[in-house]
């Protein structure tokens, strides 16, 4: 019988149950992509270049544990929400309250253990696309990425085991302790809001320390060394939530007394999040968290996608060198988008290579201007060699020396006017130098020309290119920015559900209040706006304190990255417009939940 009570339930509140399972099935899937990088030292050590990246790993999975306790708890106070007033009906029509344990038992465990191997399966299948799509992206060779990670496994079902036996016995001692009324009206219930001002003020200066303390770790991250990561995580994520519970209601307050309040349904507005300020303390502290966490990867990622190319770049003027091209490799160069394309005629014997002045006078050679800093991220400016600087012991020596084939390095490079050139014996050769428009959006096409260099030119270490030097600085940082740009997909997917799902979650409570207001004759337009406005202080809060950890902690990439505050609004804005659809989306479905005539 109680099992039959227990679906009958799921059966009849299927919609409430598929959020509540999709969330945590999201939120068991994001915990798993974590993990599966954390416990992955072979990965780690083989594609970052950073001796504690292991650690650190560690100390983000902490964190992220901690999110998804607090993200846990919610979602079981959701389900208890839904089932609160039918256990109430079970009790009063004389169920025993063994009964009733084992049917919260049943419920719970169903839920969250189902969604957990769901959330495994579907963390493995995001692992191996996003990977893949990354990597293929930013042109980086993945080594050592497993999507089956044995120990991710393991921590994600034993922490989400443990969190459902927790939420369990949590559920039941809360169903048996209140009395038969208090069961059956919970959902009416809201939690008082302090209004003890001194209280509030020394939560405010506690928070402000805590995140002075937690920014200055990060920010003296050279001297405390791995110190500062737990430090930063445990300041900042207490000062958090101190600052956004104090002053959160301090500004609601403040509100309330000013004439704005008193237009349209402000000041019901308010009311509702002063009475839900508790909850909302919870969810925006872990959104906040989430937003910076989401928005720092990519903004680290998408600056190493950005920086990487520049750097290259610097380290010659032409793209590609490659010694008598063959029909095969003059077809792969008629593909790309050249913005340079020389060709210079060779005749070499024993002692020198020479050159024909004609030809570098019609296209004369390149070098690259040096950058006046090195915080510098403009695109390279280039200069024309001169003859003394093509042929003495110059830095345009030694750069055009390895454009050259290797078999002829060791001669000296000699000018000589057309005539003279042409009388001139000796071995006759080519070299073809290319630059290209994007070393992204040509990189397939140069690793094919590639192939087609002699045995001798591939053969050794030297950096003559910058398609050599590209594929160099993204084995030493395309780690960095495929793990920034794979965790700031995850941690946004995670950010979006946390939102929807709290939002989504208080659609049974406010309904009632919503449908009284209808009732009473207030126009759909302003209970629309009033929902717009309650669901914007959710996102902007979190937004605005996100977007401010961010500055602050992109400190810690400035030995890390040529300039880590290089452009990256472009990449704010991006995120800020992700952030700003999920809004939309999230009012629009609020929106149509609560409004609806017919109540479920």
């Amino acid at each position: 019988m109680i099992h039959k009570l227990a679906f009958a339930g799921l059966h009849r509140r299927w919609p409430d149950y598929l959020v509540l399972f999709s969330g945590l099935s999201i939120g068991a899937a994001i915990f798993y992509m974590f993990a599966a990088l954390a416990t992955n030292e072979k990965f780690l050590k083989a594609n970052v270049n950073i001796s504690s990246v292991t650690q650190v790993f560690v100390f983000g999975l902490i964190l992220l544990t901690l999110i998804t306790i607090v993200y846990v708890g919610y979602a079981q106070s959701f389900l208890l929400g839904m089932r609160y007033q039918d256990y109430g009906l079970f009790i009063m029509f004389g169920a025993k309250p063994r009964k009733i344990s084992q049917m919260i038992m049943l419920e719970t465990f169903t839920v969250q253990l189902g969604s957990t191997l769901v959330g495994l399966l579907l963390g493995m299948g995001l692992t191996q696309v996003a990977s893949h799509w990354l990597a293929n992206q930013i042109h980086f060779p993945l080594t050592g990425l497993s999507v089956v990670q044995g120990p991710a496994i393991i921590i994600t079902i034993v922490l989400f085991g443990l969190l459902a036996i927790f939420c369990t016995i949590v559920s039941l001692i809360s169903v048996r302790r209140k009395p038969l009324n208090s069961i059956l009206k919970a959902n009416q219930l809201v939690n008082q809001p302090s209004n003890n001002y001194k209280l509030k003020m020394v939560e405010s200066v506690s928070g402000l320390i805590l995140l002075v303390i937690g920014f200055t770790a990060l920010l003296q991250i050279e001297v405390l060394q791995l110190t500062a990561i737990p430090i930063a995580l445990v300041a900042i994520s207490g000062g958090t939530y101190l600052v956004i519970h104090s002053l959160f209601s301090w500004i609601i307050n403040w509100l309330k007394k000013r004439a704005f309040s008193y237009k349209g349904l402000r000041l019901f507005t308010l009311g509702q999040l002063q009475f839900r300020i508790e909850n909302y303390t919870r969810v925006l502290s872990m959104v906040t968290i989430l937003f910076a966490l989401a928005l720092g990867a990519i903004v680290v990622g998408i600056g190493y996608h950005r920086q990487i190319p520049i750097m290259s770049a610097y380290s010659s003027a032409y793209s590609m060198n490659i010694t008598n091209p063959t029909s095969q490799a003059k077809k792969i160069i008629s593909k790309m988008d050249v913005t340079r394309d020389v060709t210079y005629s060779q005749i070499s014997d024993q002692k020198n290579v020479y050159y024909n002045q004609a030809q570098l006078d019609r296209h004369p050679l390149e070098a690259v201007i040096p950058a006046n800093s090195e915080h510098q991220l403009t695109n390279p400016q280039y200069k024309n060699v001169t003859n003394k600087e093509l042929t003495g012991k110059t830095i345009e020596n030694s750069s055009f020396l390895l454009l050259e084939d290797p078999t002829i390095r060791n001669k000296k490079n000699v000018v000589l006017p057309a005539k003279q050139f042409n009388e001139t014996v000796g071995t006759k050769s080519s070299l073809r130098l290319i630059r290209v428009r994007s070393l992204n959006q040509s990189y397939h096409h140069l690793k094919q020309l590639e192939k087609y260099k002699s045995v001798a030119a591939t053969s050794g270490y030297e950096v003559g290119n910058t398609y050599e030097m590209f594929v160099i600085s993204n084995t030493l940082f395309g780690g960095l920015e495929f793990i920034g740009l794979f965790l700031g997909i995850a941690f946004l997917t995670m950010l979006a559900s946390c939102l929807m799902f709290k939002v989504l979650s208080g659609t049974k409570i406010d309904r009632d209040r919503y449908q009284m207001l209808i009732k009473i004759g207030v126009a759909n337009k302003q209970l629309k706006r009033a929902i717009a406005y309650e669901i914007g202080v959710l996102f902007i809060i979190p937004g605005i304190a996100g977007i401010g950890y961010v500055a602050l902690g992109l400190q810690m990439f400035k030995k890390l990255m040529v300039n880590p505050y290089d452009q990256w609004w472009w990449s704010v804005m991006g995120f800020t417009i992700c952030y700003c659809l999920y809004y939309l989306v999230t009012v629009k479905l609020y929106q149509r939940l609560v409004l609806q005539k017919k109540m479920r």
